[in-house]
């Protein structure tokens, strides 16, 4: 049995573990291919950077646009902060701070 095909078993036995099911194999060992040893090895020319760099970049396009629920209670402190006695919404947030007889 050569090698690639020991490394390949043992990633699908990773993934079987996780309860992962990869369509690609050579994705999930791209990912676990640390830099370091792409240059040691001459025979590997792919690491796991590039797909980290997509990652970071798909992560940051996820953070950029906050859930409904997130605006909500952003919406929500937003007003607790102004809050005062003069404005129209002081005795609902006396009462019930946190809104929960609305959801009840």
């Amino acid at each position: 049995m050569n090698e690639d095909s020991l490394r390949f078993r043992e990633l699908s036995t990773l993934a079987s573990r996780l309860g992962i099911g990869f369509d690609n194999l050579a994705l999930l060992d791209r990912a676990l291919t640390h830099a370091s040893i792409a240059c040691e090895r001459k025979d590997l020319h792919e690491n796991y950077e590039s797909l980290e760099f997509l990652g970071d970049a798909a992560l940051g396009l996820a953070a950029a646009h906050p859930s409904a629920a997130v605006r909500i209670v952003q919406y929500r402190d937003c007003l607790a902060a102004l809050d005062a006695p003069s404005r129209f919404y002081h005795r609902s947030f006396a009462l019930d701070p946190l809104g929960t007889a609305a959801c009840l």
